[in-house]
């Protein structure tokens, strides 16, 4: 069931270029940012190939070092996203989420 905060559309899409950590719950990644733009709190619920199921959330965002609320289309950075899936993560993967609604 989809209520008003869940997130029902693939509307960011990031490409992982390189994983520089990843954990049980947490992914540290240089992505690029290839539908979005992607913004802090969007939500990856899928592996785009593969159609495998992740739920990470994006939780932090650095454009040369600077932290950023907001990565725009074309953009490249380092991010961490936290939840489920982190490992099945790898480069040449892109991983589809959503923004909440709100």
């Amino acid at each position: 069931m989809t209520t008003n905060h869940d997130s029902d559309q693939r509307d960011v899409r990031l490409q992982i270029h390189a994983v520089e950590l990843a954990t049980a719950d947490q992914l540290i990644a240089i992505v690029r940012c290839v539908a979005g733009p992607a913004r802090l709190g969007t939500r990856f619920q899928r592996i785009g190939h593969a159609d495998q199921a992740i739920d990470l959330a994006l939780t932090k965002i650095e454009v040369y070092h600077a932290p950023v609320d907001e990565l725009a289309l074309g953009w490249t950075a380092m991010v961490t996203l936290t939840g489920t899936g982190a490992k099945t993560v790898y480069p040449g993967l892109i991983i589809e989420g959503g923004h909440l609604r709100t």
